[in-house]
């Protein structure tokens, strides 16, 4: 199998994003690629969303997205995947699959 193509990015981050003890986030549109928590080492996605709707069922009661039933309103099942219903205006704190870390997910991440 051929090792999957990479990006090297290069940035000076301003220094009052240390200073204010912020997180830092890497999108690629609305999917988010690399995080790094404030204070702690970068977090790089190596394994993309399956789109098997999991984390988006059986959502708390106190969702804000809103629910039916125990799902989030916004899951659609198309053509044997589940997808949000909300697509590119989907909220970021949305993206609760990117940080499921359930057996099941198949969302990875490696910290760097």
């Amino acid at each position: 199998m051929a090792k999957p193509k990479t990006m090297r990015i290069s940035i000076e981050i301003p220094s009052w994003a240390a200073e204010e003890k912020r997180d830092i986030y890497i999108l690629a549109g609305i999917e988010e690629i690399a995080h790094k928590p404030h204070g702690k080492r970068w977090r790089v996605k190596t394994n993309r969303c399956n789109m098997c709707g999991k984390c988006c069922m059986d959502v708390p009661d106190n969702w804000v997205h809103g629910k039916v039933g125990n799902n989030c309103q916004h899951l659609t099942h198309i053509a044997n995947e589940y997808r949000c219903g909300l697509l590119g205006n989907r909220p970021f704190g949305c993206c609760i699959g990117d940080n499921a870390e359930e057996p099941y997910c198949s969302v990875k991440w490696k910290t760097k």
